[in-house]
């Protein structure tokens, strides 16, 4: 070949290598198929517990590397941050609930040495900025689960007393009514530290993990535990079937998903269908990455978001950050890759819903850069609003949304306020509401049964036809 035909040969091969190029570049992911992730607030203490707030805005503290009585507000519609006041003890590892009327229990915390709790309460009120001492409990609780019941009070098990004697066996109930602890004393049992816990239409608690056992607890008089089933997942021979710093969400009064966890992370997942007569666990389709101290988090498009986490083995590799978020559609089951994030969450990261549709990501031990994630819903079309809807809503009882785009509304949901800790939030949950179309808006039915949605606060979102929500509103239902 002539030196001309090498060349024209070479000018082909370039011309094609640029067509190719161009080619996976207009393939490449874009916000409306993967979401898009951006620097949020560059906070000045990382945080650990993080929970948003009837306002909207963003409570959070820290710990470990310092006393979690450092409580902060973080105002996404003005990007303020503020101190709040002090508990007077340590809250590094505690649990929280919002209780009915927008206070959040705050049971445990810890004692200034690793792995020993103190048996302090309060209730700390966000309107008011007051802490108020309950009357201790039965004893210390270092990473308590604590979950709010479709009666108004508030269940509060396990956390470590100290090393010697481990988990505390002994289940509580606060009674608001009477301000007082109701101990549970037919049902010692220790139980895994930040159990993941939920109420059920049952009226009862389940316990769903990390370790393998689910159990129900009746939490009526002194209480009664009962078996219901295992994880399929098994583990190593060395581990076992554990599996800790895994996340779970219950994404209907009825289904619970449990992802990931364990040592080696895995990336499986579970379902488990408490509607069925003998329910069990049955796999679901993995994730793409195995993950280790993730969040998973509701979202109003039906879907659930993993967030962060380390694929890599051991408590916490932080070598081995998995970046990319990946969202699981509840209906077809399947997980989807999305966006990545800058900044690795380990162990003590957070991710909570914002009433806006976004998902604030933060904390872990030295992180105090934030991450904020736009889902694809955000950039698909102009969103529904909400132009106005009640404060406050009985069960029983229709409530009226007004909104100018009636016509192109499909769907919905309410959404129980984050507050989430340790791979898990302790308070969230997803209810779909039916609903009429009638001039100016809707006429939505109310949840109807407590024990399927706990009084409280929830941003209530509507959807359109295209699966885009409205910025929430935030009602407080019972």
């Amino acid at each position: 070949m002539n030196r001309n035909g090498i060349f024209r040969l070479l000018l082909v091969l370039f011309l094609s290598c640029g067509a190719l190029a161009g080619t996976a570049q207009g393939q490449s992911p874009t916000p409306d198929k993967v979401g898009q992730w951006s620097l949020g607030p560059f906070f000045d203490v990382a945080a650990i517990n993080t929970l948003v707030l009837p306002s909207g805005k963003v409570m959070f503290y820290p710990g470990n590397t310092m006393t979690g009585d450092n409580s902060r507000l973080w105002d996404p519609s003005t990007n303020t941050l503020t101190s709040l006041a002090l508990a007077g003890y340590d809250l590094f590892c505690n649990g929280h609930s919002f209780l009915r009327d927008g206070t959040i229990l705050m049971p445990g915390g810890n004692l200034q040495t690793p792995f020993y709790g103190l048996p302090n309460a309060s209730i700390y009120n966000p309107v008011t900025n007051v802490w108020t001492r309950l009357p201790d409990m039965n004893g210390a609780r270092w990473y308590p689960s604590v979950t709010t019941m479709g009666t108004g009070n508030a269940l509060v098990m396990t956390g470590m007393i100290d090393p010697t004697q481990g988990e505390n066996p002994l289940p509580q109930v606060w009674e608001p009514s009477t301000a007082s602890w109701r101990n549970l004393t037919n049902a010692l049992l220790k139980i895994y530290t930040y159990s993941w816990v939920y109420t059920t239409p049952f009226r009862n608690a389940i316990v769903v993990g990390p370790r393998p056992t689910t159990r129900y607890l009746d939490i009526s008089g002194t209480g009664t535990w009962t078996n219901l089933t295992t994880f399929n997942f098994q583990g190593t021979p060395t581990y076992g079937g554990t599996r800790d710093y895994g996340s779970s969400v219950m994404y209907s009064p009825w289904t619970i998903l449990i992802a990931g966890g364990s040592q080696p992370p895995t990336n499986t997942a579970e379902i488990l269908d408490l509607s069925q007569p003998n329910p069990t666990w049955k796999y679901t389709n993995p994730m793409a990455f195995p993950r280790r101290h993730h969040t998973l988090v509701l979202l109003p498009d039906d879907t659930v978001l993993a967030v962060g986490g380390t694929s890599g083995d051991g408590f916490n590799d932080t070598t081995s950050p998995v970046y990319a978020a990946e969202s699981w559609n509840i209906y077809n089951q399947k997980w989807t890759t999305m966006a990545s994030q800058t900044v690795g969450r380990f162990y003590h990261g957070n991710a909570v819903l914002l009433p806006d549709g976004r998902v604030l990501s933060m904390g872990g031990d030295f992180a105090y850069q934030s991450e904020i994630y736009s889902p694809p819903y955000l950039f698909k079309g102009p969103r529904p609003t909400i132009t106005s809807a009640p404060t406050s809503v009985p069960y029983t009882q229709p409530f009226f949304v007004a909104t100018p785009d009636v016509a192109s509304i499909s769907q919905v949901r309410l959404i129980r306020l984050p507050a989430n800790t340790h791979a898990f939030d302790q308070n969230q949950r997803i209810l779909q509401l039916t609903f009429t179309k009638t001039t100016g808006g809707l006429n939505v039915n109310s949840c109807g049964d407590r024990h399927r949605c706990p009084p409280g606060h929830y941003m209530l979102f509507i959807r359109n036809v295209n699966d885009i929500p409205s910025v929430a509103k935030i009602i407080q239902i019972g």
